[in-house]
């Protein structure tokens, strides 16, 4: 029986479509137990002009953000993208994020619904690393 190495994003990805796959893997990893593990969608656009984004793997778990980056080969960009995808996991809560009223003008009465940042959740970005060189 061959066994596909994990090193390939094909591989990777159908591994980590099974939701029981990802949930226990991320229970050895973190060390922690799981109730609950929700898969997100992994491919977003950022702007008109800009392409999209694509996670390998996204998730959430316990009010907290996670994304795992397999990375294949070294490139020169590599720890610019991964600030940048960290980042994007963490504006992708604006979809979500309740809004709070706050008083503009207390004589006028003049209250205005905005976002809670607040209540913005953590986010974990894992970077699996398949080539010791990087």
């Amino acid at each position: 029986m061959y066994l596909a190495p994990l090193n390939f994003d094909r591989f990777f990805k159908k591994v980590f479509s099974d939701p029981d796959i990802a949930k226990k893997f991320l229970e050895d990893f973190l060390d922690t137990e799981i109730e609950t593990l929700t898969i997100l969608k992994e491919k977003h656009t950022i702007t008109d002009d800009a392409s999209f984004v694509e996670f390998d793997f996204r998730c959430k778990i316990k009010g907290s953000y996670i994304i795992i980056d397999m990375q294949q080969w070294y490139k020169s960009d590599v720890a610019q993208r991964f600030y940048l995808y960290h980042a994007l996991n963490t504006g992708l809560q604006l979809e979500t994020l309740p809004k709070r009223k706050i008083l503009l003008d207390a004589s006028a009465k003049q209250i205005k619904k905005v976002k809670d940042y607040r209540l913005l959740e953590p986010v974990y970005t894992i970077i699996w690393m398949v080539d010791d060189t990087l």
